[in-house]
Formats: C-alpha cells, structure tokens, sequence
C-alpha cells in the first residue's frame, strides 16, 4: 500500500475516513486489546493524522504481551520467518507521508522515523526496502516543492531547516543517508550509481 499510494494533500474530511477505516480494521483485529485516541488539546486546535495514536486499551494487555514468552513465541509464528517490524514500521511512515501530501511541515517528523527504522534494518535490506527509500525520497521531495534543494537539507530536527548547517544546502539523499547511520541502504546507492550527483 505504501508503495502504490499516491502523494496527495488530503483534505480534513478524507482524513478522518482513514481513521475512521483503521479504527474498524483495528477493532476487528484486536478488539478490547488496542484502541486508536487523539490527544485532547487536538479537539481544539488542528485534527489531522499525526495527532492520532495507537494505544494499549489497558495497561495490563502491554504489561502480558511484553512479559510472557508464550505470547512471544506465538506472534512470532504467527508472523513468520520473513516479517521485518522495522520494514513494516518503513512502510507505514512512507505511507503517511505521502497522506500529509503537500503540506511539508507535517512531513519531516515521518521521512525521519522513517529513515531510523530503514536504517535498522540491517542486513535485510533487500529491494522492498530500496523500492520503499525510492518512493519515501520522491514523496518528500514532492512534498518539499521541485525545483528546490533537496529535502533532507530541511528535514532534520538536528539542522532546525537551516541549509547553512546542512553541507550549505547542498546534501543529496546518499548524504542523508550516511547522517542516519543506514550503511546498506548507502552501499546499494553507490552500487547502483558510482557518482551520486
């Protein structure tokens, strides 16, 4: 879904029929386990995705699926050898952002949480998550406006969208890239294009 999604500025309305979807996804896959909330002062001021959170309905639930080796044992069999959380995590962030769509300020926070789980990954990274880099990279920059600096040059917390601090506004993603520590991700990069512009 991440990787077919298209980017987009979803208006208030079409936002909350997404939440609206997942609530109900959610409740039928994990009734009175999860739950999805807002925090209040979102009521008031600016409802959109990122102010909704997946929460344990109760503190015990977390409490038993952290402690008990059994549980552990089963989701592990349940998801299979080839479940990678941190691609599926990758996955989600890209798709949120491309649901925020055009309004960039919303964006840097997923391409970052993005990134750590990309960079998390490890020795898996394989061509689903090169396929998922590829459209995180042509969401933010689409999100970030053509015909400007790339977007990694504004996206982190670290730079507080400085471009002075950001190699003078002259990073590429192979540079963003090496900042996150995601070694596999900067060596299929280079493999596939020696000399990055």
């Amino acid at each position: 879904m991440a990787i077919s999604a298209n980017v987009k500025k979803d208006d208030l309305r079409s936002e909350l029929v997404d939440i609206d979807i997942a609530r109900a996804q959610l409740n039928r896959r994990c009734q009175d386990l999860l739950s999805i909330v807002a925090p209040m002062e979102s009521l008031y001021v600016d409802i959109s995705l990122r102010c909704f959170r997946i929460e344990f309905l109760h503190r015990s639930v977390q409490d038993f699926l952290q402690q008990s080796e059994i549980v552990s044992r089963k989701l592990e069999r349940l998801t299979g050898p080839c479940f990678s959380a941190h691609r599926t995590l990758l996955a989600c962030y890209v798709y949120l952002v491309k649901k925020t769509g055009k309004n960039f300020e919303d964006v840097p926070a997923w391409s970052t949480q993005a990134l750590l789980h990309l960079a998390s990954i490890g020795d898996e990274y394989d061509t689903s998550a090169a396929t998922l880099l590829q459209e995180l990279d042509k969401a933010m920059q689409s999100a970030r406006g053509q015909g400007q600096m790339h977007w990694s040059n504004v996206s982190t917390e670290m730079f507080e969208g400085n471009p002075e601090f950001a190699e003078g506004g002259k990073r590429n993603l192979i540079g963003h890239l090496i900042e996150f520590n995601a070694s596999h991700a900067v060596k299929a990069a280079l493999n596939a294009s020696p000399s990055p512009k």
